[in-house]
């Protein structure tokens, strides 16, 4: 299995919110993107917190024959941590990220979500496996906007689920059979915001090296505002 990963903090924000994890060994491979919310540096924390405890607890968690259920119990256990972390300190208008996990076994994908950082399955086609807790999301479904519509919103930075902000939280568990040709890609919206599927398709399947079409994607995000933290991890399952 190979991969490679990709964190930058745009041309606009004074720090990087967005932080990243990445794991294989022989049991598992394991891959996530948080994108942490919050005045202050409180965004930042949070998306640390989610990452830094995936990071020493996996083992714990991922080690029974039911793995959606495992990764449903630690967004639950990360969700209490930052939640109890902010109301500790007082923090008013709260601290939380958003956290796609990515599990890869026995090439069986399992996807924890919540938020609107994304995964995406690449072949012939990108297939958005995810879908986006967003206010504009919610205006989709409604058919009240287009998706194209959705990327220029001026409320297309709300999103309605989050680790953290509440004290009880619904996280979107999916479980995907994987092909040899499948390439994974999860990624924050300071990539997906400013380039489109295709786009992000037609690099990736064009560039011989990952590393280079991670640095193409971003190159191209910061070229069109660089507005957020941009954050992208390929995985190529064969």
């Amino acid at each position: 299995m190979k991969f490679n990963a990709s964190t930058d903090i745009g041309k606009v924000k004074e720090n990087n919110e967005d932080n990243l994890l990445t794991i294989s060994n022989d049991s598992i491979s394991l891959f996530a993107v948080a994108d942490g919310m919050g005045g202050h540096d409180f965004g930042e924390e949070a998306s640390l917190i989610a990452i830094t405890f995936i990071e020493n607890n996996y083992n714990d968690f991922l080690n029974s024959k039911n793995i959606k259920k495992d990764i449903h119990k630690m967004f639950l256990s990360i969700n209490q941590l930052i939640f109890k972390t902010g109301v500790s300190r007082n923090i008013q208008n709260g601290m939380g990220t958003t956290l796609t996990l990515a599990v890869i076994i026995d090439k069986v994908l399992y996807v924890g979500h919540i938020g609107d950082s994304r995964c995406y399955i690449i072949n012939n086609v990108i297939t958005q496996l995810t879908k986006d807790h967003s206010y504009v999301e919610q205006l989709i479904d409604k058919g009240m906007i287009t998706k194209s519509q959705a990327k220029t919103h001026p409320k297309k930075n709300i999103i309605t689920r989050a680790l953290g902000t509440m004290k009880n939280i619904e996280v979107d568990i999916i479980e995907h059979q994987l092909q040899d040709s499948d390439l994974i890609m999860l990624c924050t919206d300071g990539l997906s915001n400013l380039l489109d599927d295709n786009e992000m398709k037609e690099i990736i399947k064009t560039t011989d090296l990952l590393e280079n079409a991670n640095g193409k994607m971003v190159k191209l995000a910061n070229s069109r505002g660089g507005f957020d933290n941009i954050t992208v991890i390929i995985v190529k399952n064969n």
